[in-house]
């Protein structure tokens, strides 16, 4: 789906319908991001793990972003014994991706638009397909945001090209293939 709408994008001259399909594009690509990372998180479930689900997979298709910590969890666990109400500590090895996945999946999915923050663009410049840049404040020169840019052009590209690979890995992995199984064969009817 993911290729059928980039050449409708892509093949369509503005103006026409097509030429804000990327939002589209942004969504179901977002979703293959969970679904890697439903094979490839050995703790995934059928419901309750997509925040980690979705760290993993989109780390593995974008290896540097992948935490130093090697923990992909949005927050460390809160260490057995500690007092009532601990609040677990962010895991700070995996921020930006959390920032990506809040402003972009989670905006598509549950506000039916990107979040505040996170540039949707076709620059024929860019270079990567997810981006953090630190800019100066409009508002305020002297101070800076973070801006957090996302080229659905090039992300569909990137998605065609990882798969290939991600199922050669399912093929020769005993252990990924049977993530991959029990993807398909629990967690979709679950």
């Amino acid at each position: 789906m993911t290729v059928a709408i980039l050449r409708q994008i892509e093949g369509n001259k503005p103006p026409s319908v097509w030429s804000h399909a990327a939002y589209g594009l942004l969504t179901v690509s977002c979703a293959y991001f969970e679904m890697i990372g439903k094979t490839r998180n050995a703790g995934s479930a059928a419901s309750g793990t997509a925040r980690e689900d979705f760290n993993v997979g989109f780390c593995d298709v974008y290896s540097r972003f992948k935490p130093a910590n090697g923990i992909y969890t949005d927050k460390f666990p809160v260490p057995p014994g500690s007092p009532h109400r601990t609040k677990a500590p962010p895991n700070p090895d995996i921020q930006t991706v959390i920032e990506f996945r809040d402003r972009t999946r989670n905006g598509l999915y549950h506000l039916g638009y990107r979040k505040n923050g996170l540039w949707i663009h076709n620059d024929n410049g860019s270079t990567e397909d997810f981006e953090k840049r630190t800019e100066p404040d409009p508002a305020n020169p002297a101070l800076t945001i973070d801006k957090y840019r996302v080229n659905p052009h090039r992300l569909a590209r990137t998605i065609v090209g990882h798969f290939p690979g991600f199922l050669a890995r399912v093929r020769a992995d005993p252990t990924l293939k049977s993530k991959f199984v029990q993807f398909f064969d629990q967690f979709l009817s679950a």
